[in-house]
């Protein structure tokens, strides 16, 4: 054979070879008779996300026309609008084939920014020194919140020790605290420090004057509602924390209790809450009405939902 035609004949077979390839790697658009694919949801709002898909069988490249001056070259995704208003997605496969069918409708979103976030100031009200057990209160005056929001913590427990625009707590130990007020509705974020000083120690009782007398030492008095949301913090795995804050309100660490009508004692049925979590539904003590530490205390729990 004339080595020109076998030159030739293999110049032809590699164009069909090279032209068959790139069809399959690229795709026809003769294969393709209408594009297959999802955008959803048709009606969003500002900031939604919108996700688009496609499922055009053959489909190789992908063109995303979002109507806003923004687009994506991906077979799926998703896409968020910066304004309200009305759009028409384009999709465009294979260089070729278009699909401009999908409009979607974008409103407003229901966040309005707070103009003045930037400028604002978490402002604290509270006294400057307490004394260990003495009930000090703090009120939150910032301008523009909903204080029913405010979260406090008083720099002891390490928890959420109090909600709304007031907090009043007692602390158990002397020295600087920080506490620490927190609004959802905001990214503020306020603090107070208290210097917080031993208690003093009372006249002797019964009223003597001098004298030999004993004394008698102020203790700490804990309502039952920051009891319970301290024991609910126990059950929750922070024994270690929040247990020591409870001490100096005891009579005894081995303090004699009812669980759900059961006889229990207090450091026992705490450190079971590793071994069983529950939640605290209710809880009532008794104190001593000389020394007002706990006595006795009667709680009602339940399994852990």
């Amino acid at each position: 054979m004339d080595k020109r035609i076998l030159i030739f004949i293999v110049v032809i077979f590699l164009i069909v070879a090279g032209i068959i390839t790139y069809k399959k790697l690229s795709g026809n658009a003769n294969d393709i008779t209408a594009l297959t694919f999802t955008v959803s949801p048709h009606e969003a709002k500002v900031g939604d996300e919108i996700k688009f898909d496609d499922n055009t069988v053959g489909a190789k490249r992908w063109e995303w026309d979002f109507g806003d001056d923004e687009g994506a070259s991906i077979k799926n995704g998703t896409h968020k609008y910066k304004t309200a208003g009305s759009y028409t997605i384009t999709l465009r496969v294979n260089d070729i084939l278009v699909d401009s069918s999908t409009k979607i409708m974008i409103a407003e979103s229901d966040y309005v920014e707070d103009p003045l976030a930037g400028s604002k100031k978490f402002v604290i009200e509270g006294p400057a020194t307490g004394i260990v057990g003495k009930t000090v209160t703090f009120t939150d005056k910032t301008l523009g919140f909903n204080h029913s929001l405010t979260k406090w913590k008083s720099g002891e427990t390490g928890i959420v020790d109090g909600k709304g625009a007031t907090f009043s707590y007692a602390f158990t130990t002397p020295g600087t605290k920080t506490v620490i007020a927190t609004n959802d509705s905001s990214k503020l974020q306020g603090t107070w420090d208290i210097t917080i000083k031993r208690p003093d120690i009372s006249a002797p009782p019964n009223g003597g004057g001098g004298g030999g007398g004993g004394k008698t030492v102020v203790h700490a008095v804990i309502q039952n509602a920051q009891l319970k949301e301290k024991l609910q913090a126990i059950a929750d795995g922070k024994f270690e924390s929040v247990y020591p804050t409870l001490k100096p309100y005891l009579e005894q660490e081995e303090l004699p209790i009812t669980v759900n009508g059961r006889p229990d004692n207090f450091l026992s049925y705490c450190q079971s809450f590793s071994f069983t979590p529950k939640d605290i539904v209710s809880v009532d003590q008794k104190r001593d009405p000389k020394s007002l530490r706990i006595i006795s205390m009667s709680i009602i729990d339940q399994k852990k939902k």
